[in-house]
């Protein structure tokens, strides 16, 4: 009979990558820093954090979140270098995403807003799931850094033009009346230079919609999550006013902003002004609002380390999940310094047959029925967004319940 392979946790020695995963940068609103980084206490540290499954101990990183002194803004700083940024997220996979509904409520808002629009692009279209569900009589356009995403997005959707993006040195533009940037600027290193390149590239009269996170609604928004708002995708930790300033400075006035309803997204619709530089308002809230999103989610941390207290004395446990979320288990709370055994189970197949600190990663086809059935092994679901659906698939496959450690009340998704 076929049987599990367990292993202990052995977190490889970190080494030194060929190319440097990290440098310090400016604020990347207002410039503050530029020609010395400022040594800021940092508001949040996870020092050595291991991006997805073991590379040699070359994919390890350290996560500081600081505030500019000068505008208030939030920021990842060191920030990753373009090769490290590659290097880190190659084994990301199916750790992030979006659900349908949140497509569906999208399209909705963009026909009600701009009815007679021809033509739109959206930057950072992903595999084209919104442009695909825009009407066909528009002219539809999507951007993104991911070529082989677009080359299949191109397949499944012939009548929509895809375009490969580089944000860092945006050269091209296809012409529309509404450019679309849902969820994109935080996830950049250079959001500034980007919103000036755009706004010299884009059509006249175009219209802008920005969609991000912002630290204002972090704490009224954040359920349990141990991951949260500053999670290590986002390089740049927007509030309404540092992003108001961030467009003003760089040739985009707002024009209208609201909150969506259901989870912490800020929309901002904003047409092109002048290039000049302003004096930024700085955001006196953001800090306090900081604090304040930080004693929210010191709560969630200590509420998931008393269930992972539950595990003391199992001499096996199976964690499902190998994404970035084990690696917030792993620094803050003591389940893989346990003295047990441990086999880990993901639906990713980049994760599949690699491990995580020496733990085997199987597909959950891997897995015999006698273990699900018979074992009395717990199991532990690391993830947030998917937990609800791990647990209906074990019910599915017989699991007793008692086994299934869920390590939140309730779960939502973006």
């Amino acid at each position: 009979m076929k049987k599990l392979p367990w292993h202990r946790v052995k977190r490889l020695k970190r080494q030194t990558a060929a190319q440097p995963l990290q440098q310090y940068r400016h604020c990347p609103a207002c410039g503050e820093g530029e020609k010395q980084p400022v040594a800021t206490a940092p508001l949040l540290a996870l020092d050595d954090f291991q991006f997805f499954t073991d590379q040699h101990g070359m994919n390890r990183a350290d996560h500081h979140i600081v505030v500019c002194a000068h505008c208030g803004l939030l920021y990842t700083n060191p920030c990753y270098t373009p090769a490290g940024f590659q290097q880190l997220f190659e084994k990301a996979g199916l750790s992030y995403g979006h659900t349908a509904g949140r497509i569906i409520e999208q399209v909705e808002w963009l026909t009600q807003h701009f009815p007679q629009t021809q033509s739109l692009l959206d930057v950072g279209c992903g595999n084209g799931d919104l442009l695909k569900a825009l009407p066909q009589t528009m002219q539809r356009f999507g951007m993104d850094v991911d070529q082989q995403v677009l080359n299949d997005a191109a397949q499944r959707s012939p009548d929509i033009t895809f375009k490969g993006c580089d944000f860092d040195g945006l050269n091209d533009l296809p012409q529309s009346d509404v450019i679309t940037l849902f969820h994109v600027l935080e996830h950049l290193a250079n959001p500034g230079d980007f919103l000036k390149r755009l706004r010299q590239l884009a059509r006249a009269g175009a219209a802008l919609v920005v969609e991000v996170p912002v630290i204002d609604r972090a704490a009224e928004t954040q359920d349990r999550d141990i991951v949260g708002f500053f999670t290590i995708q986002h390089l740049t930790h927007f509030s309404k006013i540092s992003l108001e300033n961030l467009l003003a400075v760089n040739g985009w006035r707002v024009r209208s902003a609201e909150a969506m309803d259901g989870y912490n997204g800020w929309r901002v619709v904003a047409e092109q002004s002048e290039l000049k530089q302003t004096e930024q308002v700085k955001d006196e809230a953001a800090l306090q609002a900081a604090n304040a999103y930080l004693a929210v989610w010191c709560d969630n941390v200590a509420a998931v380390k008393k269930r992972i207290q539950t595990l003391h004395g199992k001499p096996r446990i199976m964690v499902w999940g190998a994404g970035q979320h084990s690696e917030y288990l792993a620094l803050l709370t003591k389940l893989f310094r346990l003295d047990a055994e441990f086999v880990m189970v993901d639906s990713d197949p980049l994760k599949q047959g690699q491990s995580y600190h020496s733990i085997p990663v199987l597909a959950p086809e891997q897995v015999p029925e006698s273990a699900w059935l018979e074992d009395d092994f717990p199991i532990v679901i690391s993830t947030y967004g998917g937990q609800q659906s791990i647990e209906r698939l074990l019910k599915s496959k017989g699991v007793d319940p008692l086994r299934v450690l869920s390590l939140y009340d309730r779960t939502q998704r973006y």
